[in-house]
């Protein structure tokens, strides 16, 4: 009896340190996602802004790729979707990422918990919380798929364990299946999100061929695929139907491989502070690396799984520090902190003084990423005040004022050239070709993709365009040329009518 009230009474702590970080991760939510939160009005802004705008159009018919384009799969439109079919408004989009984040917080916390105390997971569950702050972005892809990458390196933990003095040779296949679903997660929004899964799937295979368990990895095999196909099929059948397959298949993949080949870390044009906080977001790939390192060297039973960490976070780390330094990339990383932290924490050393310093370098780790958010934090309050002031609402925007020039029944047949995508979001206007932001950055990291753009404004019939920077050097200066006319410039910005005889 007193075992079962011990352990009721560990039920009863679990569901109140869950329910604080329901009630954290809402907190969280409301105060940094600056394009959904429900706080910050019309507070549209970076690749939140594309989903968005693609999201909305699409409840309302328009369908990706060949109506709104982006290179980014489908799942992340989808989300976006279905949280204006479900509010009508970015507040649908909010609940879903509420339901998401206190999804991530449970696995989170789950993690501590294999090995610590209620108290001692809520505080590092917490501080894993906090950590993200320097990765978020509000509405990204890697948040939406952030539940399923936590879910899957909590089985891939629960399965170290295991493996540990080699205990249990084989791999549950309903795990398999949690990875499949992942990487068709990310396959359907941004496939490399799942380098960190297919890199923790490879140390695993090799694991279980090496143990001769070749009908365990058989299972595991079918289950992966099923839960890739799980996912994937409705994709294809979806798109399939609407004659659009192709389409959707060069918005999410094949944009992709140009896109991945040109990406670099750009140092030369990064500044010491931007740097510093990068390795701050990017840190928990690195300590998990650091970790599997430490367990490989140290300690013989811990060898499976120190390739297992070592693997996953220097596959992580690799991709992070070659994709342009975007900071919001670095949210794949937040499960490997709380496994870098306990493994590290719970390694076994004879070495008083060798256990000492490894508890310091995990600390280490920690104030770095926890440093890397107040640093972050304090760059935003000036945001948080502009915001929470509503004087975005109140004051129009140099590009939405110059759309007065523009008749209200000719709204339908405008596009914007180079700006932000929310544009589209504060004027409550669609744009009228597919490509209808950021086009020649867009371009740049693609030759295909630059033919299509510049044909579609070669041949459009866009009656009304909006250029900010120099219309000489963009993509379309010959056709704004041959085809347009000036009608109004203020500040960077430039306002083209389609010229009459066209």
């Amino acid at each position: 009896m007193q075992k079962i009230a011990i352990k009721n009474k560990e039920k009863e702590k679990d569901f109140l340190c869950i329910g604080i970080l329901w009630l954290a991760a809402t907190l969280f939510l409301l105060t940094n996602s600056f394009p959904t939160s429900p706080a910050f009005g019309s507070a549209y802004s970076g690749d939140a802004a594309m989903f968005l705008t693609i999201g909305k159009y699409w409840a309302e018919g328009t369908l990706p790729y060949i109506g709104l384009w982006d290179s980014k799969g489908p799942i992340i439109f989808g989300i976006n979707a279905l949280g204006y079919l479900m509010t009508g408004s970015k507040t649908g989009v909010f609940l879903i990422q509420v339901l998401c984040l206190a999804i991530a917080m449970l696995f989170v916390y789950k993690l501590f918990r294999k090995t610590a105390s209620a108290l001692v997971s809520l505080i590092g569950s917490g501080i894993t919380l906090w950590i993200m702050l320097t990765d978020y972005a509000g509405d990204g892809t890697e948040e939406f798929v952030l539940p399923l990458l936590c879910a899957s390196f909590y089985l891939m933990y629960c399965w170290s364990l295991k493996a540990t003095n080699r205990k249990e040779k084989r791999h549950a296949p309903r795990a398999a299946f949690l990875y499949g679903l992942t990487f068709s997660f990310c396959f359907l929004t941004r496939l490399t999100n799942a380098v960190g899964v297919c890199a923790g799937v490879l140390v695993i295979t090799v694991f279980l061929i090496a143990n001769k368990e070749f009908l365990n990895l058989a299972h595991n095999a079918a289950a992966f695929l099923l839960g890739v196909a799980t996912l994937l099929l409705p994709f294809v059948i979806y798109f399939q139907s609407k004659g659009i397959l192709y389409d959707a298949f060069y918005g999410t993949f094949l944009y992709n491989l140009d896109y991945a080949g040109k990406s670099n870390m750009g140092l030369s044009t990064m500044s010491f502070g931007y740097m510093w906080r990068m390795f701050a977001g990017y840190s928990g790939a690195i300590f998990l690396a650091a970790v599997g390192a430490v367990e490989m060297l140290s300690a013989k039973e811990k060898r499976a799984s120190g390739v297992l960490w070592l693997a996953i976070g220097i596959v992580t780390a690799i991709w992070l520090f070659h994709s342009y330094g975007f900071l919001h990339y670095g949210l794949i990383a937040v499960p490997c902190f709380p496994i870098a932290f306990m493994e590290i924490w719970n390694l076994d050393t004879n070495k008083r003084k060798a256990a000492i310093g490894l508890r310091l370098a995990a600390f280490g780790f920690v104030l770095l990423g926890v440093l890397g958010s107040v640093k972050t934090f304090r760059e935003q309050r000036w945001e948080y005040s502009v915001l929470l002031s509503g004087v975005q609402d109140t004051n129009q925007q140099t590009d939405e004022r110059m759309l007065n020039q523009i008749p209200e029944e000719e709204k339908d047949s405008f596009v914007a050239y180079n700006t932000g995508s929310d544009l589209y979001l504060r004027a409550d206007i669609k744009p009228c070709y597919r490509f209808f932001t950021m086009q020649d950055w867009a371009a740049s990291q693609s030759e295909s993709l630059t033919e299509m753009l510049v044909d579609t404004f070669e041949h459009g019939t866009a009656r009304w365009i909006l250029v900010r920077g120099d219309p000489e050097a963009t993509l379309i200066s010959d056709a704004l040329k041959t085809r347009y006319e000036p009608v109004q410039t203020e500040e960077d910005y430039m306002l083209y009518r389609l010229n009459e005889e066209q």
